[in-house]
């Protein structure tokens, strides 16, 4: 059977392994998690071992449209993550210097993601406009 090298472990990705002996199966692959990189995810395939489909695809075109789609799943949840990392460091800023300067950082990343479809521009403005009330009642109140 094919092994992963990628750096990280606790894997939690099904990958559809053909290594020519006997038919083609279910294993779970051990050096990726949820949210691997990109990197991790081509070098599993580097060793033969590609994202498992529940729904196998009838033309080649369809079967490269979800490898497509897997690997922008994969991308987009870690922006999504940082996103959500980013915005927790502005609600969890000891001063108001410190959280302004996350603000900015984070308006800017809100914009790039609604740029990019990642998550609707309603949400990326009605977030800016809570962290920005969130940081001028910490500046008034200090």
């Amino acid at each position: 059977m094919n092994v992963c090298h990628a750096p990280m472990d606790n894997c939690h990705i099904l990958f559809n392994v053909n290594d020519g002996v006997g038919p083609r199966r279910w294993a779970q692959c051990p050096g990726l998690t949820r949210g691997a990189s990109l990197a991790s995810l081509q070098s599993c395939r580097r060793y033969g071992l590609t994202l498992g489909v529940r729904h196998l695809a009838n033309t080649s075109s369809a079967q490269k449209r979800i490898r497509q789609e897997q690997k922008r799943r994969i991308r987009n949840r870690s922006q999504r993550t940082r996103l959500k990392t980013a915005i927790k460091k502005v609600l969890s800023a000891p001063d108001a210097a410190s959280a302004e300067a996350a603000l900015t950082e984070t308006s800017a990343l809100l914009d790039r993601l609604a740029s990019r479809h990642l998550i609707h521009r309603n949400k990326a403005a009605r977030k800016k406009s809570q962290l920005a009330h969130r940081v001028n009642t910490l500046k008034n109140a200090g």
